[in-house]
């Protein structure tokens, strides 16, 4: 016998079939195929079931054959003839890659980057955040996975994983300042109202505040509520957890009067001048400071002017 067309080399990626062919001329013509292992030395031995046909198909292939060598012995009642060498090669089969989507939130609070949109899993990935003016960035999320090196930093890298992902920027609208609903506060003993503080801008996203008496002898607060305890002056400060802002009102508590309420309906400069105006003129008109109790303020002095 003679051949005609030799076995050609192949190249396949792992888990595809490779096939390899021989044609031959005679008559009676019976093939045995042969391999050479990377493993077997100068050795080829016969492959048992490739015994009857001028073609051999590996259906399976790994990386592991890569390197094999393959021939044909064919024969008939004239004698045989070997075909030459062909060599397999298995390469990996390519990465699957999955997508990386960068998103804010909220919408319009500053941008987020990532130097890839697609990746591999196990390949990094550097993210960068931006706020935009009157936000700051908390930190970064993940939809699907994968893994950040610093979940609070505005840039920082991320580990890929076997999936698509969307990563996400968060950021918080920044307090500004704080204001309350009264500058000033007078109260009787034992009477009691409330201070309304409101964070700005309206809808920064830390609301949370601390509140305080300068002296509790004279006034306590709980988050709003102001009670009085005795006569004095104290100061209400409320204060912003974010930035310490803060904001106050003076508190004024004198004693109650028999069958009066709990807050004056006058102050006591307004008593006093409510006073001096009643008097006929050349009347001499008496006003007793009590340290603690009553001061006079601008408004009496304008008054007598």
């Amino acid at each position: 016998p003679t051949i005609g067309t030799q076995p050609e080399n192949q190249t396949v990626t792992a888990g595809n079939t490779a096939t390899f062919t021989v044609d031959a001329n005679g008559e009676n013509l019976s093939y045995q195929w042969q391999q050479k292992t990377t493993d077997s030395g100068s050795g080829w031995t016969n492959v048992g079931s490739a015994t009857s046909s001028n073609t051999y198909t590996i259906d399976n292939t790994t990386t592991s054959m890569s390197g094999y060598q393959y021939r044909c012995v064919v024969n008939n009642s004239a004698g045989s003839v070997t075909s030459e060498v062909a060599t397999l090669t298995v390469n990996e089969p390519a990465p699957t890659t999955y997508t990386i989507t960068a998103d804010v939130t909220p919408l319009g609070a500053g941008t987020a980057t990532a130097d890839k949109t697609t990746a591999t899993a196990g390949d990094t990935v550097k993210l960068t955040a931006t706020a935009n003016s009157g936000y700051r960035f908390t930190g970064w999320t993940s939809s699907g996975g994968g893994t950040f090196v610093n979940a609070s930093s505005e840039s920082t890298t991320f580990i890929m994983p076997a999936s698509d992902v969307t990563v996400t920027a968060q950021f918080a609208k920044v307090v500004t300042g704080v204001t309350l609903d009264k500058e000033t506060l007078e109260l009787f003993t034992d009477g009691s109202a409330t201070l309304t503080a409101a964070v700005e801008p309206s809808d920064a996203t830390n609301k949370n505040l601390t509140w305080q008496s300068d002296n509790a002898n004279v006034a306590t607060v709980q988050t709003g509520p102001v009670t009085a305890v005795g006569v004095g002056e104290t100061t209400i400060r409320v204060t912003t957890e974010e930035g310490n802002y803060t904001a106050t009102c003076k508190v004024t508590v004198t004693q109650r009067s028999s069958g009066g309420s709990s807050t004056p309906s006058k102050t006591p400069s307004q008593q006093a001048a409510d006073k001096i105006e009643s008097a006929t003129d050349g009347a001499t008109v008496e006003i007793t400071l009590k340290s603690g109790k009553t001061t006079l303020d601008k408004e009496v002095f304008e008054t007598l002017a």
